[in-house]
């Protein structure tokens, strides 16, 4: 007769071979979305499990937000063998747990390969996949028109158009002493945005450095202050959220931040590697960059990878409306380039 610790031993793993053997240890939450499947671990560029999914509407993140944006996503897989036979391309269901007590973990559970002809709503050309919709069925307005300045204006003795981009530029001839911007004064407020997402293509020129204001507030000579999505070509800037003239460093790359009045920004989610982010960005090409200001909550995104995250609390010094520009940095000579510039207003 077989004892009874043993009997109980079959069982359960028999019922684990039944359910496909997922690993669960003790998430919190668990959440089932689809995914197309970017990178798997090996390859020489990262070894890490990385997907693009669907946007996941009933995500807690660690301070208690709700809702992810579809992104591309590291997912831990603490059992590698759920991934044999899958490629990068694969369009796929997905499970993955996640827990914030007594430490921080994350996990892939389960995975299932779906049919190549799958309709994702994702919502940037990734690995072939269809985008969900015309930027123009979804809110998206041009605001440049590939052509003309109209409801843009700087000091255009650096600014210029060329093959439907804004093009940015100081030279040693042409020296640039402080840093200027190229300001949106278009639209029925003459640019003053209050909950908006922004989208465009950047390509930035060796050693340069750029942004992206936006809720900012103009000064002398198209100066501006305010928030920054930060653009350079090198590992330090790209992606964060700076505080032109202001508060400066809010969030690091890889970083969401709180920020309450008189303190420093306090990191409350470490979410990816600052230098691993750096893998998802063209130094050389064209990368899309994808801006989110809703209420107090500020997030940057690049290919579809969330960069950092800001939840602003301090009244005194945060600004909930404001203009966007276009920045030229006065430190290296520089080129930077900015197309397909796309607005969609949420207020």
């Amino acid at each position: 007769m077989m004892a009874r610790p043993a009997l109980f031993l079959c069982l359960t793993l028999l019922t684990a071979l039944q359910m496909g053997c997922s690993r669960d240890p003790g998430y919190e939450h668990t959440y089932t979305t689809r995914a197309v499947v970017l990178s798997l671990p090996g390859e020489k560029a990262t070894q890490e499990f990385i997907v693009h999914h669907e946007e996941i509407p009933e995500y807690v993140s660690i301070n208690g937000s709700i809702g992810m944006n579809e992104m591309a996503m590291p997912i831990p897989v603490p059992d590698k063998s759920l991934l044999e036979g899958f490629a990068v391309g694969d369009k796929v269901e997905l499970v993955f747990g996640e827990r914030f007590e007594p430490d921080h973990a994350m996990g892939l559970i389960s995975i299932t390969k779906l049919p190549v002809d799958t309709d994702m709503n994702l919502g940037q050309t990734i690995s072939g996949v269809k985008p969900r919709e015309a930027d123009g069925q979804n809110g998206f307005i041009a605001i440049f028109d590939g052509e003309t300045f109209d409801g843009w204006k700087g000091d255009m003795r650096y600014w210029s158009i060329e093959d439907q981009a804004i093009v940015g530029q100081f030279t040693k001839d042409n020296p640039l002493d402080a840093n200027t911007f190229l300001i949106y004064r278009g639209g029925e407020n003459k640019g003053v945005l209050k909950d908006f997402e922004l989208k465009f293509q950047y390509r930035i020129s060796e050693g340069g450095n750029s942004g992206v204001q936006y809720r900012s507030q103009e000064e002398d000579n198209f100066g501006m202050k305010g928030y920054q999505a930060d653009i350079h070509h090198g590992p330090r800037w790209t992606g964060i959220c700076y505080d032109e003239h202001g508060r400066k460093v809010l969030a690091d790359r890889g970083q969401s931040v709180v920020v309450e009045a008189g303190e420093k920004p306090k990191v409350v989610e470490q979410f990816g590697d600052r230098d691993k982010l750096m893998e998802s960005i063209d130094l050389k090409g064209w990368n899309a960059y994808h801006i989110i200001a809703k209420d107090n909550r500020l997030i940057h995104k690049i290919n579809g990878v969330r960069m950092s995250e800001v939840l602003d609390n301090d009244e005194a010094e945060r600004d909930l409306k404001g203009l966007l520009g276009l920045q030229i940095h006065r430190s290296t000579p520089v080129k930077v380039e900015f197309k397909e510039i796309r607005l969609k207003v949420l207020d």
